[in-house]
């Protein structure tokens, strides 16, 4: 079946400006309505007009010519925002109540991923609590990804075919960089600029990236790798999908209910665990009944701070969550990472095939990374610490032989993708440098009148 597209005979840049408009309206739709109702099933529902939204703003652009307006498009919208948003519907970040309409508005249509307050952080940070910098350095890096990005499309234009494969692809991976930096790191300099927002960093070097969990954690594509462990890792690690501190924070009315449909043991503090957790109960209840998860212990130790002699066993007593549920988050991650790329290319190639060798390139990191830290404990246990330039070289060779079919030979062989896109990325740069031309031409002129 081939991908939908509506043709509405209107010019690209009013179809840009219709998006942009509709995500204000999206931006009040969630803050008067979606906002006001109880986490869970009831806002997933009220939210179901936004995903439809972003699920069909990508169909608008044609894939055949306007394949850079469709790529972001399905990217930011039909991806980050329906993540973001269904991340609010459970009461994780980058969303809250308290943002402003023009808030919301900017992190539904923008590629950003909001720092979260540290008082509803939930699983591993990551880089959650990292901050992209100030207003001008975001516009610094944006600028100087424009220059990489133009650099790389004309290089691969003049030389690709006469590149080995390895040396190409590696130039494929600058030019993705400089690409998702340049949908990024603009608007972040705007979001922190205008609206006092402060958000993730986009990349972190992720040429040095010593392994892969280093590599796919905490260097590539931060702010895209945050909304993945928000939507899918935490709520495993959870066991719930609102997030848990978020459910001791509800209506007192809600939690006495709750409380009275628990068996008694859980009432008196008895081994029966529950993830519907009471939320402000009685302060007798709330000594009796001990927090059950890590956010809980922050979240009762921040109500009722004790002497430090007494906080202490219970520091020690928080439990980290089981092996099974870290390992069932990491595979469910990166499966849901590789059939929402494969969806991508799906809605810009031409042949209206759905692929397989994205959901199998970003999959297999998975098992791999278990692997991975599993020989790495085995190492120091063994008192073995290779060098962290080997480490690198190992990580970065590793990451081609996995891409050289799976990921860089879909866009090459299997598509023309490869070619569309930097076809169509230098004739953006073209377009855009068409009227300095005369200019250069003339200095050119002058500087060799100079020299005669």
């Amino acid at each position: 079946m081939n991908p939908p597209f509506w043709d509405t005979g209107i010019p690209s840049s009013w179809r840009l400006l219709g998006v942009g408009l509709a995500y204000v309206l999206v931006a009040f739709w969630i803050k008067y309505v979606v906002a006001r109702l109880p986490l869970g099933a009831a806002r997933v529902i009220s939210s179901l007009p936004v995903f439809a939204v972003s699920i069909v703003c990508p169909w608008v652009f044609d894939a055949r010519t306007e394949v850079l307006q469709r790529l972001s498009a399905v990217f930011i919208y039909s991806w980050l925002c329906n993540f973001k948003v269904l991340a609010f519907c459970w009461g994780r970040p980058p969303l809250r109540e308290s943002m402003t309409v023009v808030q919301i508005a900017a992190v539904t249509m923008l590629p950003i991923f909001l720092r979260p307050p540290e008082s509803i952080a939930s699983g591993p940070k990551g880089r959650l609590q990292d901050s992209a910098g100030s207003a001008v350095a975001l516009a610094l890096r944006w600028l100087a990804k424009i220059v990489l990005l133009g650099s790389i499309a004309f290089l691969v234009i003049g030389y690709g075919d006469s590149m080995p494969g390895a040396v190409r692809h590696y130039v494929y991976s600058f030019g993705l960089y400089a690409f998702v930096g340049f949908l990024m790191d603009g608007p972040a300099a705007l979001a922190v600029e205008a609206l006092g927002l402060q958000v993730i960093p986009t990349f972190d070097q992720p040429w040095m990236s010593s392994c892969l969990a280093d590599f796919w954690g905490r260097r590539w594509n931060i702010p895209t790798t945050s909304v993945l462990r928000t939507v899918v890792y935490d709520t495993i690690v959870d066991g719930c999908l609102v997030i848990p501190a978020r459910r001791l924070a509800a209506a007192p009315a809600t939690a006495a209910a709750e409380l009275k449909n628990l068996p008694r043991s859980a009432q008196n503090g008895g081994d029966h665990q529950t993830h519907l957790a009471p939320a402000s109960p009685p302060e007798h209840q709330q000594m009796q009944r001990s927090p059950r998860t890590p956010a809980e212990q922050e979240l009762a130790a921040r109500s009722h701070p004790q002497p430090k002699q007494q906080q202490q066993p219970m520091q020690q007593g928080a439990r980290r969550p089981s092996m099974l549920r870290r390992q069932l988050g990491l595979h469910a991650t990166f499966l849901v990472s590789g059939l929402v790329h494969d969806y991508i290319a799906w809605l810009v190639r031409l042949d209206g095939v759905w692929g397989w060798k994205w959901t199998v390139f970003f999959y297999m990191q998975a098992p791999l990374m278990s692997l991975e830290a599993l020989g790495n404990r085995l190492l120091r246990r063994a008192g073995v610490q290779l060098p962290r330039p080997l480490t690198i070289l190992l990580t970065l060779a590793a990451l081609e032989v996995m891409a050289y079919d799976l990921f860089f030979g879909f866009v090459e062989r299997d598509t023309d993708l490869a070619h569309r896109v930097v076809t169509a990325v230098t004739s953006s740069y073209a377009g855009l440098l068409a009227p300095l031309q005369p200019l250069v031409a003339g200095l050119v002129a002058a500087a060799s009148e100079v020299r005669q």
